[in-house]
């Protein structure tokens, strides 16, 4: 039996394994790098796959963080967008949030430990957007940076940061507390 091989360079998501073993049903298989958000289109468009995914808030105003962060490295008639998920994002604290932290304001109090994320991750990209948009300053001081939700996760449920910004599901599966700040899609986008 052939089976055909898709190379996909994308943002962490839980939904891509399962997108995996559906196309493997169908004999495709999906060889996945996981990358930042930026990366996985920049290797895109230098063929070193054939599909990336990314992920956006779902009301992305022109002229917005997001808008520039995209826009220039998504052309009409180029690429060929397929909507393929929705996330929550949020802040990730320890179980019973015991420092209190409610709003993107919290985030800006002296002290705290975060994990940040890296250049290039679209979780990065959303929280540039939400603080530029609550016209809050955008927190600088990493205790570390991680690479996935996974590992931020981790890094908060060991105490090694205060908080960190990512996935709910990620936050649930640390068994850590978690408060909602933005609703995205998820887009796949293949040279058209």
């Amino acid at each position: 039996d052939r089976v055909d091989v898709l190379t996909l360079c994308a943002s962490h998501d839980q939904a891509l394994p399962l997108l995996r073993e559906l196309a493997l049903a169908e004999k495709l298989h999906l060889d996945i790098e996981f990358a930042g958000s930026l990366d996985a289109l920049r290797t895109l468009d230098a063929g070193g796959c054939l599909l990336a995914g990314f992920h956006v808030l779902d009301d992305v105003a022109r002229g917005s963080v997001s808008a520039r962060a995209y826009r220039a490295r998504l052309k009409p008639g180029h690429h060929k967008l397929i909507g393929f998920a929705q996330r929550i994002q949020g802040v990730m604290t320890a179980p019973g949030n015991p420092l209190g932290i409610a709003t993107l304001d919290d985030l800006t109090r002296p002290g705290l430990r975060w994990v940040g994320r890296p250049e290039g991750a679209g979780t990065r990209v959303l929280l540039e957007e939400l603080t530029e948009r609550a016209g809050v300053p955008m927190p600088t001081s990493f205790a570390l940076t991680e690479p996935s939700h996974v590992a931020a996760a981790q890094a908060v449920a060991s105490g090694a940061a205060d908080f960190a910004f990512g996935r709910e599901a990620a936050a649930h599966a640390a068994g850590l507390h978690f408060v909602l700040l933005a609703r995205e899609r998820y887009f796949l986008v293949t040279l058209k």
